[in-house]
């Protein structure tokens, strides 16, 4: 048994280290830009203040992205749903949230978070062009992370990296663009992607083209089909009611008590490090849970917290050296953004814990599981906290209602986690019970 699980052990982690460290890359680089960005802009508060607000966008788009995206796993993987009709599917929903959000949707959702965006609405609207076109690049993460083709990996990791770095340098120097660049190097380098990764899959049969216009019937019935799907909808709705409470909650809070600015910085910093290994993988526990191989589940999930001990272990160390990390990526911490980090370092070690379980459940197709989850995090710890808004006086009480919700919704995931386990292994008991009796 112990040989056995070895062996299992050694093949996930030699079929599953580079796309790991290509996942990294493909996070990680961004944030680069991120900080470059701050360092050109961070001497301007109210350049600053704009680019602040793509963290209410964001968020608003990762609602619409849990839409798409989250599903996608197991839809390819699991129920070997057609590349191209789920192609089809994404590209569809993401031009019309981009009508959506261009034709009122964006205003909507800036008076629900108190600002005023008469400003820059520009910037706004050509950030959430790019939300959107982020959709269809991640889509093609995933299927070439499906597929196993890690060159298309690579090319997508460094063709983003280099054509938004080349971007963001040369407009971030002018005074005419300012912020503004973020938006011109994204959208420019998204759609470099978007057809270079069509005409890949083309060229390669991932896509067995059939005309659209003559087969427009089974992809209207196809993309119905899936809008009303549980694997959809679930995953939508728990997004929703997590980001409308951040949005509500979090950054209404952030502008009232004006610190939107020393948050987003802090985040950036955050998010670069911490963030790029978590989602990582989170994306290599997909692929290891929803593939189909000759591993146990039960390796696997051992495989998985045998890697998690590690993240926790880096993810502690670095707790440390805060602010030599923060000199070799030439971002300036005042005592203000320092403790922000501090304060929220456990809450996101603990996150890194709850998400894993997290892409446990939806590799095996368990969405209602994390839906339940949301419905709990969200009625129990944020929904009281809205209604006294009027208490939020500081920062640090804005961070512990964060961090509450993280505390709480990762006791739930681990509720839930060991149900599936009990589950699993009962259903292994009737399966033995039923080889008996039949022997």
């Amino acid at each position: 048994m112990i040989k056995n699980l070895k062996n299992d052990f050694l093949i996930l982690l030699r079929n599953n280290v580079f796309y790991f460290l290509i996942f990294i890359l493909i996070y990680f680089l961004p944030k680069i830009n991120e900080l470059i960005r701050i360092h050109f802009i961070q001497s301007n508060i109210n350049q600053l203040d704009i680019l602040s607000q793509i963290t209410w966008l964001q968020a608003t788009l990762e609602i619409l992205q849990a839409f798409l995206i989250a599903p996608l796993f197991y839809l390819l993987e699991q129920k070997n749903e057609n590349a191209l009709k789920t192609f089809y599917f994404v590209s569809f929903f993401s031009l019309l949230f981009v009508c959506i959000g261009w034709g009122g949707g964006i205003w909507v959702i800036a008076k629900i978070v108190n600002y005023d965006i008469n400003s820059h609405y520009l910037f706004l609207y050509f950030q959430w062009l790019n939300g959107c076109l982020e959709f269809l690049v991640l889509f093609f993460i995933t299927l070439f992370l499906i597929k196993e083709n890690i060159k298309m990996l690579i090319f997508i990791c460094f063709l983003k990296f280099i054509i938004a770095f080349l971007i963001d340098f040369i407009l971030l120097k002018c005074r005419t663009f300012g912020v503004y660049s973020v938006n011109t190097s994204s959208i420019f380098s998204n759609l470099v992607l978007i057809v270079s990764s069509i005409y890949y899959c083309v060229q390669t049969k991932i896509f067995i083209y059939k005309s659209l216009i003559k087969n427009y019937k089974i992809y209207c019935m196809y993309i119905k089909k899936q809008f009303f799907s549980k694997e959809h909808m679930y995953p939508a709705i728990e997004q929703l009611l997590d980001n409308t409470s951040y949005i509500v909650v979090i950054l209404t809070g952030l502008n009232l008590i004006h610190k939107n600015s020393e948050y987003f910085t802090a985040m950036a910093y955050f998010w670069g490090i911490m963030l790029a290994l978590i989602l990582s993988f989170g994306n290599i526990i997909q692929k290891i849970i929803a593939g189909k191989d000759k591993i146990s589940f039960k390796n696997k999930l051992i495989f998985v917290f045998l890697t998690n001990n590690i993240f926790v272990f880096l993810f502690i160390t670095s707790y440390f050296y805060i602010d030599i990390i923060a000199n070799l990526v030439g971002l300036n911490l005042n005592n203000q953004i320092s403790n922000i980090i501090k304060s929220l370092y456990l809450a996101y070690i603990i996150f890194h814990l709850s998400y894993s379980i997290k892409c446990i459940f939806y590799a095996l197709g368990l969405f209602k599981f994390t839906f339940l989850i949301s419905i709990m995090v969200n009625t129990l710890i944020y929904l009281p906290y809205y209604f006294s808004q009027n208490n939020i006086k500081n920062i640090n009480t804005i961070i512990n209602i964060f961090s509450n919700g993280i505390y709480f919704n990762c006791i739930i995931s681990l509720m839930l986690f060991m149900f599936l386990i009990s589950y699993k292994k009962q259903m292994q008991i009737i399966k033995m019970l039923q080889l008996w009796i039949k022997f």
